[in-house]
């Protein structure tokens, strides 16, 4: 009851403050069907280019649609992308990351200013920090780059790209005739009884401008419509945003930018409550009850980061330069008490655990675009090149302790690890990239021919500190250099004014990661060790992809199929076998290789013929993956999934609403191996999303999900879950629920 009180404070004080009633004319232009196309991506090609100057296939999710999808978190920002899904992992570990056409994981690079997120990493049951790290607020585009994406952005772009673009201070100038513009921002969401409140100042004299923003999230776990509740979850989530920019003639800018993001929580972690009888396993009476979990999660992230365009150099080498500096560390804690009882023979023996999760990357980066154009023949060539620079920290150490809640005594072990324990060396990585590519027109601009290459270098360098030797007698861990090569072709052929032919070949790589390379730790009580492996290979892929685009009048469609084929997939802890000791040895290998294919359709309509301000939308995607190992289906390709609605704008502006409606099919595609795995049903939900705008200044956002109270699950959040399994109802997505908000701007 506080929330909801809070919050329609909130909104009357809001109401009040502001007093003009003049309402914002709508810019037309945005309504025209070649508004989507025309959406600037600067990610795919290291440059501004325009979506129907690309051969591949980009999405662009503008601040617009940021703001009229209500989005929270970075799920609620690509709920309407069909091939693109984020998984919840439940409520103490969160949105884990992205998946693209069935690839996700560290296999997507996610970039914030084009500075790379740090990278996800769990091992066991009480260990996991994910890749959740960018508040919508500060967001001003958001670019989804479908496929391999190396030849371009390196490493990691295995799967494509995702770069969240933030806000300068003209995004806020521009809105006021002021030198400077002040914004408040306050929401609830019903769907976790969370607030937000976005507070903004913006300020420009002469080429000056500087930029403040600040966000502060508080809520409780998800709701769901399964059976059993999520896990009790509190949350405070704190996101600034500083910017300096210094405007130049000529093109030319200078820009600083700090950001922070920290992120803390509570949960109690029921679920993993409960009694276990290992009697059968261990051949006499052998039973555990865990009767307390409780867990306190902490996340920091901070980014500086140094850039500036220099435009208009009319040099030999480059017609612009671009460069950057950036430097930033991440650090996650998880600490978990856990009071379990141990039954050997009818003889209990209670003992409260105590775990530590700690885990750190800092990242200090360097980078240089150079772009020139040259008309040669009748031809004109538009080219790109560049050098990357990156040097990664990364560390990670778990600790605990056990008391012996009889007699009172404290132990280091607990279960089957003697702490502290690192899975895997203090570990450096240095990566390099030199690309080049030219954008190719030939006369008339009907034909265009993409080429581009990059050459990556990669090292890995391991520190063996004390704890890691201790915990890994006798192992030998490796150093690793890779070199790599990934090559691009694509084509655009257009056909007239109206239709064009689009088509790509494209490489993709990752660089074997640290912990695959040297993970390692022993279990004597259990028999088993894992060991490092110097020999993995780079993951790799090649893509093929082909597609038409056509605009007709306010109408526009794109369809394309895509043909990915992936070699060397590295597989965590394989059994390999026995040692000498007799423990069974568990090893990171390069074991399968897998194709994905599929198709993705786009289509606009503006409809004023029947309703001035009326639009309908559609987009949809299918795909199929296998093993070709095992011949088996890849259990973590998203089923086909279609998402169309109408969006209204009134005349002058002054409200609209979307209706929109997603389809999922049931998910078959599971192999004769599956087993006893949850065949997700297929499922329909209906949203209402609406804006108005009170006056010039104020405007009050609503949002109405799943308006028929649907039961149903996201397959990104329970690929793989046993139809016993008590998360799944756990994971069911929430029934109705809503978000309201007000901004105004003073």
């Amino acid at each position: 009851m506080k929330r909801y009180c809070v919050i329609a404070c909130g909104l009357a004080a809001g109401l009040f403050v502001v007093g003009e009633s003049v309402a914002q004319e709508a810019n037309s232009e945005e309504k025209a069907a070649t508004a989507e196309l025309n959406k600037i991506t600067v990610t795919a090609n290291k440059s501004e280019r325009q979506i129907d100057q690309l051969a591949g296939t980009v999405s662009v999710i503008d601040r617009g649609q940021i703001d009229r999808q209500a989005s929270q978190n970075i799920k609620d920002m690509i709920r309407y992308e069909p091939g693109v899904s984020v998984s919840d992992q439940g409520s103490r570990f969160g949105r884990a990351g992205f998946r693209i056409r069935g690839i996700g994981g560290n296999r997507v690079l996610a970039e914030v200013d084009g500075v790379p997120v740090p990278d996800s990493f769990a091992i066991g049951s009480f260990s996991n920090a994910n890749r959740d790290v960018v508040d919508p607020e500060t967001v001003k585009q958001v670019e989804i780059v479908r496929g391999p994406a190396s030849s371009i952005s390196g490493s990691d772009a295995l799967g494509g790209v995702v770069t969240f673009t933030t806000k300068d201070p003209q995004d806020y100038l521009a809105l006021t005739d002021r030198s400077w513009h002040f914004s408040q921002k306050l929401g609830f969401n019903s769907n976790n009884d969370s607030l937000v409140g976005t507070s903004t100042l913006a300020s420009g004299q002469g080429r000056h401008g500087v930029l403040l923003s600040y966000t502060r999230r508080s809520g409780s776990e998800f709701e769901n419509q399964g059976d059993i509740e999520r896990d009790p979850h509190d949350f405070d989530a704190d996101h600034l945003l500083a910017k300096w920019v210094i405007d130049g003639d000529d093109d030319r800018r200078f820009r600083l930018t700090a950001e922070y993001s920290g992120n803390s929580s509570a949960t109690a972690v029921n679920s993993r409550e409960g009694v276990q009888d290992f009697s059968a396993i261990f051949g006499f009476p052998y039973i555990v009850e865990t009767s307390r979990v409780d867990a306190d999660d902490e996340s920091e992230r901070y980014r500086i980061s140094i850039d500036q365009q220099l435009g208009s150099l009319d040099g030999r080498l480059a017609d612009s330069l671009n460069w950057r500096l950036s430097f930033q560390n991440s650090e996650t804690e998880q600490n978990t008490a856990e009071d379990r009882t141990t039954t050997i023979f009818g003889r209990p023996s209670p003992v409260q655990r105590q775990r530590q999760f700690l885990f750190e990357q800092e990242v200090l980066g360097a980078e240089v675009t150079l772009l020139k154009s040259v008309q040669w023949g009748q031809n004109q060539h538009d080219w790109v090149y560049g050098l990357e620079i990156e040097q990664t920290d990364i560390s990670q150490l778990r600790t605990g302790t056990q008391r012996n809640q009889t007699d009172g005594t404290v132990s280091s072990v607990v279960g089957p690890d003697d702490f502290p324990v690192r899975d895997f060396p203090l570990s450096t990585v240095l990566e390099a990239g030199l690309y080049v590519q030219d954008e190719i027109t030939g006369p008339a601009g009907r034909l265009t021919v993409i080429p581009g290459l990059r050459l990556d270098y990669y090292d890995l360098d391991p520190d063996l500190d004390d704890i890691f030797v201790e915990d890994n007698p006798g192992v030998a861990t490796a150093s690793i250099s890779e070199q790599h090569l990934s090559p691009k072709l694509g084509l655009i052929y257009r056909i007239n004014d109206r239709l064009s032919w689009v088509g790509q070949y494209a490489q993709g790589f990752r660089a074997p990661p640290y912990n695959d390379v040297n993970v390692g730790f022993t279990n004597f009580q259990f028999g088993y060790t894992s060991i490092p492996n110097p020999d993995l290979k780079p993951e790799t892929a090649d893509s093929f992809e082909l597609g038409l685009r056509g605009v007709y009048g306010d109408k526009y469609f794109a369809i394309n199929g895509f043909y990915n084929k992936y070699d060397d997939f590295i597989e965590s802890f394989v059994n390999v076998g026995f040692n000498d000791q007799g423990l069974l040895v568990f090893q990171s290998r390069n074991v399968a290789s897998a194709t994905i294919y599929g198709a993705e359709l786009r289509f606009s309509a503006g409809m004023d013929e029947l309703v001035d301000g009326l639009r309908f939308e559609a987009s949809a995607s299918w795909s199929k993956g296998e093993n070709d190992d095992s011949g088996q289906p890849l259990t973590g390709i998203d089923p086909l999934k279609g998402v169309a609605g109408f969006s209204y704008d009134a005349p002058g502006g002054r409200w609209g609403m979307d209706l929109i409606s997603t389809l999922v099919q049931r998910k078959t595609s599971l192999g004769a191996d599956s087993g006893n795995l949850f065949r997700a049903p297929g499922y329909g939900t209906l949203d209402l999303l609406a804006y108005y705008r009170l006056n010039s200044r104020a405007q009050v956002n609503l949002s109405l999900l799943n308006l028929t109270d649907k039961t149903y699950w996201d397959w990104a959040d329970i690929a793989g879950l046993s139809v016993g399994s008590g998360t799944l109802a756990r994971l069911a997505r929430p029934g109705l629920n809503g978000n309201l908000s007000l901004t105004v701007n003073f």
